[in-house]
């Protein structure tokens, strides 16, 4: 009776899927994970046109928030094989189906002026995360009430733009509509060692980004900021930038372990 040669090439596969098993067993640990959330600035900003803008109030509603695997990780290999996926407006993936470490879809009423709020302790997965994407979505719940924190909106606003002598005081609400990745905020870098049980990770915002390319030229004060005001189109680009937001991962081991 004659054997089959072993054939290399099968060799190598088993050695990869070994490899695999091997960062899964690591990397797929679920560990809890604290969600945080502070404003970083003092919600002061000078634009480009010389207008002084301070904001006085600055609300926003954040979530639901995902915190991803860098693209290379081997558990990105397991996604097809039904690893947790970002699954936001109808399963759109416009990340194509990265590895999910952490994620909270509750909706944060967030005073951007205000100070740290420690969210929630959620599971997540033990490893690196090297950007978190974050949903302006609409209103939900108490939140969608016109006396809310929001006033109904996404975002809203109240501040005072000086230049010179002149003065304009302005407010406003930011609704974003429900297409494409319009309400999403990806490519927020993240800063910090791998999560891990007992890891914080932590979500700043900058409201001082939003106006930063405001021009209140030939607005009379008081003004309320709709579309049609550059102010407002400024303040719909800055709120949607990467830019505005940035992530870090504090680490804190749980009592009991050194």
């Amino acid at each position: 009776m004659k054997t089959r040669p072993c054939d290399p090439s099968l060799g190598a596969v088993a050695l990869a899927l070994l490899g695999v098993a091997s960062c899964v067993s690591t990397a797929g640990v679920p560990v809890g994970v604290r969600l945080a959330i502070e404003p970083t600035g003092a919600g002061a900003s000078t634009t480009p046109t010389g207008w002084r803008v301070v904001l006085e109030e600055a609300r926003v509603l954040l979530g639901p928030l995902y915190a991803y695997a860098p693209e290379h990780d081997a558990m990105a290999w397991l996604a097809p094989l039904g690893a947790s996926r970002a699954r936001a407006h109808g399963g759109f993936d416009p990340l194509g189906g990265r590895l999910v470490r952490f994620e909270h879809l509750d909706q944060i009423a967030f005073d951007a002026l205000g100070g740290r709020v420690d969210v929630a302790i959620a599971r997540g997965l033990r490893g690196a995360v090297d950007e978190v994407s974050v949903v302006l979505d609409a209103p939900r719940g108490a939140n969608a009430a016109l006396d809310g924190p929001t006033r109904g909106h996404h975002l809203s606003v109240r501040g005072v733009a000086t230049r010179g002598g002149e003065r304009v005081d302005f407010e406003g609400g930011l609704d974003l509509e429900e297409a494409g990745i319009v309400r999403r905020v990806d490519g927020i870098g993240v800063e910090g060692p791998p999560l891990d049980e007992g890891s914080t990770l932590l979500l700043r915002v900058d409201p001082a980004r939003w106006f930063a390319e405001a021009d209140f030229t030939g607005l009379a004060s008081p003004v309320v900021l709709t579309p049609s005001l550059q102010p407002h189109r400024a303040w719909r680009l800055g709120a949607r930038s990467s830019g505005a937001y940035s992530a870090q991962v504090l680490h804190q081991l749980p009592e009991g372990r050194e």
